[in-house]
């Protein structure tokens, strides 16, 4: 799939790009919970077209969020993605099967809802 950004000043989120670890351990000897940041990249929020809408609207996907960032090459143990404070899964990524200086993929991100 190629994205067209037309205007790359739409990037204006920055994104990190990584996964959930538990390996520091709180005074109690109890596992926190960490972002471990892999890479960063700006992205900005992708608009589906009405079709898009229409056949994603019974699937439940009300708290996912869809972003244009820069085309890379390896996407590899990317599980999370952290924007500001919020802590979001990574449902699915399209990358642009082009490789060229104007390439885009497309990152969808769902908000984690934390119990307890």
């Amino acid at each position: 799939m190629m994205v067209q950004l037309t205007n790359p000043a739409r990037l204006d989120k920055l994104i990190h790009f990584g996964k959930q670890d538990s390996s520091k351990m709180n005074q109690n000897g109890i596992p926190i919970l960490g972002f471990v940041e892999s890479f960063k990249a700006w992205g900005g929020v992708w608009q589906l077209t009405t079709t898009q809408l229409l056949q994603i609207s019974g699937m439940n996907l009300s708290d996912n969020q869809i972003f244009v960032v820069r085309h890379r090459e390896s996407w590899t143990d990317v599980i999370d993605a952290k924007i500001g404070t919020k802590v979001y899964h990574v449902k699915s990524i399209v990358p642009d099967v082009a490789d060229t200086p104007t390439s885009y993929d497309l990152v969808t991100l769902e908000k984690v809802i934390k119990n307890g």
